[in-house]
């Protein structure tokens, strides 16, 4: 998490994103050994969605693979017509069993429930909104949604509002990456990750996605 109630600096590009990795290099020479073993990644980030639906497909993506969870995103879809997200009031007027016939658990269904309730009441922030706001004030709006917790907000951070400085220290395979670099026998703790990645501020945003590609390559050479 970001520290200050300022806002962080924006990623808009891949021109961006390679700026940041270059100033990391020189922050951190763990950190710049993972960026040298690493293509320099595509950054994409989602600007023409809402708030509202990034947040529906985040918490359908909980806990799930990629191809189970879009699977059920589509049922859910499917149920409205099938070419987007049901709106706040069309998902309300669904069924708790046309639900769970779609995929969706109990839980997660009451907590998109809450999610449109809250988006109808105005309490989930726009994206207008969003970009005066600091990383701790859309956290403290958006953990209110039940269901919601830190690790969802600060993907919308990173991959929706292009925050730089979001360091996801309740990301597993951010910790279990953290630890590999620093050659920990065991998995750092939310708060050694926070501390150990201190140095790499203002761009805490990239050195966590150089962290997860790392744990997709290689150890070696001699594994290509």
């Amino acid at each position: 998490m970001n520290d200050s109630m300022k806002k962080s600096t924006l990623l808009n590009s891949d021109a961006d994103l390679k700026k940041a990795a270059k100033a990391l290099k020189k922050l951190d020479p763990l950190i710049a050994q993972v960026i040298s073993k690493l293509p320099s990644p595509t950054y994409v980030r989602n600007k023409k969605d809402t708030p509202y639906n990034v947040l529906f497909s985040a918490i359908v993506h909980q806990q799930l693979n990629g191809v189970a969870a879009k699977t059920i995103l589509q049922r859910v879809k499917d149920l409205d017509g099938g070419k987007k997200i049901p709106s706040p009031e069309s998902f309300l007027k669904l069924s708790a069993p046309k639900l769970r016939k779609a995929g969706l658990s109990g839980n997660k269904t009451k907590a998109l429930k809450d999610l449109a309730k809250k988006t109808l009441a105005g309490e989930v922030p726009t994206l207008k909104q969003m970009e005066k706001m600091s990383e701790i004030e859309i956290i403290e709006k958006l953990v209110a949604i039940h269901g919601i917790g830190p690790w969802t907000v600060d993907m919308l951070l990173i991959f929706f509002l292009g925050r730089a400085d979001i360091l996801p220290v309740g990301d597993y395979a951010v910790r279990v990456a953290v630890g590999r670099i620093h050659g920990m026998k065991e998995t750092p703790t939310p708060k050694q990750v926070h501390e150990l990645g201190k140095k790499w501020s203002p761009h805490r945003s990239v050195a966590s996605i150089y962290l997860w590609r790392s744990l997709d390559a290689p150890k070696n050479k001699k594994d290509t």
